[in-house]
This record gives C-alpha cells, sequence and structure tokens, in this order.
C-alpha cells in the first residue's frame, strides 16, 4: 500500500525511509531530524486499508488514506 500512498501524496515533499530498521528506531531518527509528520503504512495499516499520521508534537491518528490526504492538505495549506 504505499505504493498508493507515495502516488497520492506527490504534492508534498516527502522522504520514504525504506530501512530494514525497526518502526521505533524511524520514528526516534524522524524526530530528531525534525520531520514535522511521518505517514505510516506498516503491515496493520495495509491490511485496514489506512495509514497512521504521526505528528511532531505527540499527535497521532489512524485514518483511511482519503482522509488522511485532507487532513495533511488542510494542515498544509491553511493561512497562519
Amino acid at each position: 500500500q504505499w505504493r498508493n500512498v507515495w502516488g497520492t501524496i506527490r504534492n508534498f515533499r516527502v522522504a520514504l525511509d525504506m530501512r530494514p530498521e525497526r518502526l521505533p528506531r524511524k520514528i526516534v531518527d524522524a524526530r530528531e531530524s525534525g520531520i514535522p509528520l511521518l505517514i505510516v503504512v506498516g503491515a496493520r495499516e495495509a491490511k485496514d486499508e489506512t495509514v497512521s499520521l504521526r505528528y511532531r508534537d505527540g499527535r497521532q491518528s489512524v485514518l483511511p488514506l482519503a482522509e488522511a490526504i485532507d487532513a495533511l492538505h488542510s494542515d498544509a495549506f491553511r493561512l497562519p
């Protein structure tokens, strides 16, 4: 399912982490690198056809892909 997500989020600046590390290690590395948002597509998300959004401030949500994209657009393009 990550390919589906990857194709859907082309309007955003993204980096794909395909390292063989476990998810907790990738999350720590992303936080240390200052990445504001992680989109997680693991086995559970693929099975449920969802994505997990993990924000730098600790918020998390699991949403269907279409809802996640809508949430990303509203967060990214809202006026300050």
